[in-house]
């Protein structure tokens, strides 16, 4: 049975498994981050995935974008990565979009989705979906890497800091920067098991915490974060 290592589990059983093939999940970006989330997304059950990317697959990019071949260089990625998935688990429903994501178009890609999963490597993309999920009050897992380094970050409109609160400083898309891919292939996994468990209800642990990750050391740490009540973004979403 596909899933029987998954329903053994106390924290899942069939009621679980049942509660992750009617779910839906948007990963944007199937790049190194979004290749390791989908990947255990798909793997777990997550009845319908989204992989919203509208770039093309390069040499450069298969140190860590592990969905990706160097027979795909030149193919779109969100359609390299759909192909991948179902071969791993014909279950479950894959829908490509291959579109740049901007303000005008996020809520009506976002609409259809439980949780919108962020794996982009851009300060200002991240910014959008950010955005966007509080207007639509949908949650957010943000992650981001830099080399030996990376994050994790729960959004749920009403009830955490959003990402504005946290970074309200950060704007600027850096470029290109350097990354092992072992990292991207860590973070991606841990944005996937936050999904998961948001998925399932057993996220409490997640909430008001800023999760780092250090590769050199190997050390994961939980940083306490509070919400701006003065942000320009989700000071106005507070549950009451």
């Amino acid at each position: 049975m596909r899933y029987s290592r998954q329903i053994m589990m106390k924290q899942i059983g069939e009621s679980g498994q049942d509660r992750l093939k009617n779910s839906s999940v948007l990963v944007v970006g199937a790049g190194g981050l979004g290749s390791s989330a989908l990947y255990y997304l798909a793997a777990a059950g997550v009845g319908r995935i989204g992989v919203l990317d509208y770039d093309a697959v390069s040499l450069s990019n298969l140190n860590r974008q592990i969905l990706h071949f160097t027979s795909d260089i030149g193919s779109e990625k969100a359609y390299s990565a759909t192909q991948k998935l179902s071969s791993l688990n014909p279950e479950i429903t894959l829908e490509p979009h291959v579109v740049r994501l901007a303000e005008e178009n996020a809520e009506e890609l976002f609409s259809g989705y439980d949780i919108v999963v962020a794996a982009v490597d851009s300060v200002s993309v991240r910014h959008i979906i950010n955005r966007t999920c509080v207007r639509l009050k949908k949650t957010m897992v943000e992650g981001g890497i830099e080399g030996f380094r990376g994050m994790i970050l729960c959004v749920k409109p009403g009830i955490t800091p959003c990402y504005h609160c946290v970074y309200r400083d950060t704007f600027l898309d850096e470029g290109a920067v350097g990354v092992v891919g072992a990292t991207a292939g860590i973070i991606g996994s841990l944005e996937a098991m936050c999904a998961i468990q948001i998925l399932l209800g057993i996220d409490r642990e997640l909430d008001n915490k800023l999760i780092y990750f250090d590769a050199l050391t190997m050390t994961l740490e939980h940083i306490s974060v509070k919400r701006d009540e003065q942000c320009p973004v989700c000071s106005g979403s507070a549950e009451p």
